[in-house]
């Protein structure tokens, strides 16, 4: 939740509300497949449809 409210509620990627019901998933901000953390701070919540298009690439956000 505390990451959530950090993101003031919106998906990492698209910048789009998120509601509950909403299909989201946890993503790592630097995939770990290219080098990222497994750690809280590279983590970001998003809409799944949004985190699948990113696939492994840097979040821009």
């Amino acid at each position: 939740m505390e990451k959530l409210r950090g993101q003031d509620n919106r998906c990492a990627i698209s910048g789009a509300p998120l509601f509950i019901g909403d299909d989201i998933e946890v993503d790592h901000t630097i995939a770990l497949s290219i080098g990222g953390a497994d750690s809280i701070e590279n983590l970001q919540i998003t809409h799944s449809d949004s985190n699948r298009k990113k696939g492994s690439k840097p979040s821009s956000q």
